[in-house]
């Protein structure tokens, strides 16, 4: 074989195997999966899951609907609350002349908050095992106990809670807002 037919060879070689490059990326593309069905926007669609892996007929599920709109208002109010003590706190730490006693009185207030938050969540459970049969109660128990919540979001090895995991684009919640200087 001469050179020039081995440069022929070469050359179509090269074109046959950047089409089948393309054509392969081009299948994968177009073949992604889609999300799970229990994800809406992007974010785990608890309400569905639990659903599900409980079992809940429709007047539980509109009972522990109710039950978890009541928790998340209650403790969205909670957190705003708490969110607004802690930059007063801040805005103490960065005075020329802190107020200590203000500074104590807030901290104070950030831990009442806290507790109240706990209070709330720990009445939620409570309420929450009046709705469910025992067989229920267990496998929540389970979900719950492979999960944050109880824990803590600083689970070492855990997974993260969906309200902490950041999502692209959206500013972060209050709580996450890095103090300047620190």
């Amino acid at each position: 074989m001469d050179w020039l037919a081995k440069q022929k060879t070469q050359a179509w070689a090269i074109v046959v195997l950047v089409i089948i490059n393309i054509a392969t990326l081009v299948t994968l593309w177009m073949s992604r999966p889609a999300l799970p069905p229990m994800f809406i926007n992007g974010r785990p669609d608890n309400n569905n899951f639990l659903k599900n892996e409980l079992g809940l007929n429709n007047d539980q599920e509109s009972k522990f609907q109710l039950l978890r709109k009541s928790l998340f208002d209650s403790m969205n109010v909670i957190n705003k609350q708490i969110w607004t003590k802690k930059l007063e706190v801040h805005d103490q730490a960065f005075n020329s002349n802190p107020d200590i006693q203000k500074v104590n009185d807030l901290l104070q207030q950030i831990a009442s908050l806290q507790v109240l938050s706990e209070k709330l969540l720990f009445n939620h459970f409570v309420e929450l095992k009046n709705i469910l049969s025992h067989d229920q109660l267990i496998k929540f128990n389970k979900i719950i106990s492979r999960s944050d919540i109880i824990s803590g979001p600083h689970n070492p090895g855990g997974p993260p809670h969906p309200n902490q995991i950041p999502h692209a684009g959206m500013p972060p919640h209050p709580g996450e807002l890095p103090l300047p200087g620190l």
